[in-house]
C-alpha cells in the first residue's frame, strides 16, 4: 500500500495539471498548481504512513520528458471516462481526514469536471 501512496505522489501532479490545462508536462510544470498539487500530495501521503523523499519527487518530476501528456489527458481527448476519482479521490479524503488542505488539488478536479460536461 505504500508504495502504491509514493506512486500517486508521482503521478497525480502530472496526470491532474496536464489535463486540467490540456497541456505538456513542460508546461504544466510551469503552473503554480504543480507544485502546490505536488506538495498536497506529498503531505498527504506521509500522513498516510508513505516514505517520500521531496527531493526524489522533484528531480523525477523535472526529469520526465517536457512533452509528455498523461494518461489521463489522453483519456479526456478520446472521450474515454478518466480515472479522475482514482487519482485524486485519495488526495482529497486522505486530505480531509488529517486536516490536510488540498486547495489546488480540487481546484484542478474541478477544471477536469468542466472538461468533462458536454
Amino acid at each position: 500500500m505504500r508504495q502504491n501512496r509514493r506512486k500517486l505522489a508521482f503521478l497525480a501532479p502530472i496526470a491532474l495539471t496536464t489535463s486540467a490545462g490540456d497541456v505538456s508536462l513542460g508546461a504544466a510544470r510551469q503552473d503554480a498548481r504543480f507544485s502546490r498539487c505536488r506538495d498536497e500530495t506529498l503531505l498527504v501521503a506521509r500522513a498516510e504512513g508513505a516514505d517520500v523523499d521531496e527531493e526524489t519527487l522533484r528531480t523525477l518530476h523535472e526529469g520526465a520528458p517536457a512533452e509528455m501528456r498523461s494518461s489521463m489527458q489522453k483519456d479526456i481527448a478520446a472521450a474515454r471516462q478518466p480515472e479522475l476519482d482514482a487519482i485524486a479521490g485519495p488526495i482529497l479524503r486522505a486530505g480531509s481526514t488529517h486536516g490536510i488542505a488540498t486547495d489546488a488539488t480540487a481546484q484542478l478536479v474541478t477544471e477536469i469536471e468542466t472538461r468533462l460536461l458536454p
